[in-house]
């Protein structure tokens, strides 16, 4: 076993051009996917703007009190911007990309960490070994599209990593001073606020930590510090939601949770399978030879790192995944699941011979860069034209019904002094650029049929939940183009409820068709259908054509 010098020039001078190279590819994975934006960002941007023009916690202004996202305090933050006349969606992307760089860059110190504490190099391991996980994860297409897709993805990832980090340092090191574990119990706090899951970390990391200082004979007063802080934050929010909206937990969470947990959980495999198989996610698996082989006694950081990876995963089961690329509830994990890496790839190569342990210390970290864009470039290709079919295809599609929208919308305004109410299920782009009042085929925005589903309805009562509104406009996607004296092939369960309902088909008749992607084959199609007493008074429509494939 090798000694290894870490303050050396040579280790500074190589780490620092390896850490360039990691940053530098971040960097340019964000830039390539900037104009990316998934359209559930616009449903929290709406919110804040309601908030920041005085219409109060609502998704419909007039409408009633709800919380139609899932992250508090982006929500806050957005509020803040509009309200000094920036722009939201700038603003969430810069620090959604700052943050991703954040989590890579806190990733490195919480492997050196997990390394040191593991026993796994006497003298400490070599700066640029700490830069193996966080170069497998730079090339990964995770943290980018997380960051600048206008949701809390980025923001929450880097606050369970630093909070994670600064909470387990306790128990990792001797030489930490009381206030970082503090200091964490205030990021997971933040955290709470920012996903639902926040809670689960905070949990998760200060009790694990605790027992592993009641084991070790260690003061935990630092740690039941931190545990007491992130659930203030998360008291606090309970309270407010309580008293705002009168439930527990955001709309968005009865929407997923009606589903059965069994139900979830077959159709979460899939995307379990595009973190662990595709994305090579598998890696982070090193740290069990990691464990067997590191040489102290003192391996509960890297344990406890191992066992929140798989509680996340295990939640993220639970949960049933999600739509929205790529891979937006894995991604608060990979900070973590980085130093992991980087500590399983250290314990291995350091009980290597002096000579091939300092030669594979110096080029593991070069070899993942070089290597894993060729392992994960199919997938990384196919979330590029997801990307690319959301950016241009979806927006498309969207940008020109909102815009159809609005202007008749001024013009109904004008007359009856009222907004149209228009039935959607992608009510995010259209809700923010129409400004029309939206009525939530999905129930996002909608506290009563969110529960609905969640408290035991059976069945998509659509009569009752959207015909008895009588909005002027239906939007329902279908997955191929309508054919003139056939049925429309919806695949989506609300949509299809609707559609379905015999009087659905005596009040409304068809109006323009907005392509939904740039590929057609691959769906969807916005069918709009126009109420009969109403279909006179919409304006002329130009709806975008399908473009052709780009390879």
């Amino acid at each position: 076993m090798m000694e290894w010098r870490t303050a050396s020039g040579r280790d500074r001078g190589v780490f620092l051009l390896v850490a360039a190279a990691v940053a530098g590819l971040y960097a340019l994975q964000v830039a390539s996917v900037w104009v990316y934006t998934v359209d559930d960002a616009w449903i929290t941007l709406r919110a804040a703007r309601n908030l920041a023009d005085g219409h109060g916690f609502v998704y419909n202004p007039g409408g009633p009190r709800v919380e139609s996202y899932t992250n508090h305090l982006l929500w806050l933050f957005q509020a803040c911007v509009i309200l000094a006349g920036g722009s939201g969606i700038f603003w969430t992307k810069l620090t959604g990309a700052i943050a991703g760089g954040a989590t890579l860059l806190v990733s490195v110190a919480l492997g050196r960490d997990l390394l040191e504490a593991g026993g796994v190099a006497e003298d400490g391991p070599p700066l640029v070994l700490t830069l193996t996980g966080p170069a497998w994860l730079a090339v990964l297409l995770v943290l980018p599209t997380g960051a600048v897709g206008g949701l809390e993805t980025a923001h929450f990832a880097a606050f369970v990593t630093a909070g994670f980090w600064l909470v387990l340092r306790w128990i990792a090191r001797e030489d930490v001073p009381p206030w970082q574990p503090v200091v964490g119990g205030v990021l997971l706090g933040l955290a709470t606020w920012t996903r639902p899951e926040g809670i689960a970390w905070a949990a998760g990391t200060c009790a694990s930590v605790g027992i592993a200082c009641l084991l070790r004979r260690k003061s935990s007063k630092p740690v039941l510090a931190a545990a007491a802080i992130a659930f203030a934050f998360w008291a606090a929010l309970s309270l407010f939601r309580l008293s705002v909206y009168g439930q527990l937990h955001p709309n968005t969470y009865y929407v997923k949770m009606a589903s059965d947990p069994l139900s979830r959980m077959a159709s979460a495999t899939g995307y379990l399978r595009d973190f662990l198989v595709l994305n090579h996610g598998w890696a982070f698996f090193a740290a069990v030879p990691g464990l067997l082989l590191a040489r102290r006694a003192n391996v509960a950081a890297p344990v406890i790192a191992v066992f929140a990876i798989l509680g996340h995963l295990a939640l993220v089961l639970y949960e049933g995944g999600d739509w929205i690329p790529h891979l937006r509830l894995i991604a608060p994990c990979t900070g973590v699941a980085a130093a992991v890496v980087t500590f399983g790839a250290g314990a291995l190569v350091c009980r290597l011979p002096r000579r091939a342990a300092r030669l594979a210390a110096y080029s593991l970290p070069v070899a993942v860069l070089g290597a894993m864009p060729f392992l994960v470039r199919g997938e990384n290709l196919r979330v590029l034209l997801e990307v690319q079919t959301r950016v241009y295809g979806w927006k498309d599609g969207h940008t020109a019904l909102a815009d159809w929208l609005a202007e008749w919308n001024g013009a109904h305004r004008n007359e009856t002094g009222r907004p149209l109410l228009v039935a959607i299920e992608d009510i995010g782009l259209v809700g923010w650029i129409a400004d029309v009042e939206i009525v939530d085929i999905a129930g996002l925005a909608d506290p009563q049929w969110a529960r609905l589903s969640y408290e035991g309805i059976d069945h998509y009562p659509a009569f009752d939940l959207v015909l008895a509104r009588d909005p002027e406009v239906i939007v329902l996607v279908s997955n191929a183009p309508p054919v003139r004296g056939e049925p429309l092939v919806i695949r989506w369960r609300n949509n299809r409820a609707i559609y379905e309902e015999p009087e659905f088909a005596k009040r409304y008749r068809p109006g323009p068709v907005f392509v939904h992607k740039d590929f057609p084959g691959d769906g969807y199609f916005l069918n709009v259908f126009l109420r009969n007493d109403v279909a006179g008074d919409a304006p002329p429509a130009d709806p975008p054509v399908a473009r052709a494939r780009r390879d």
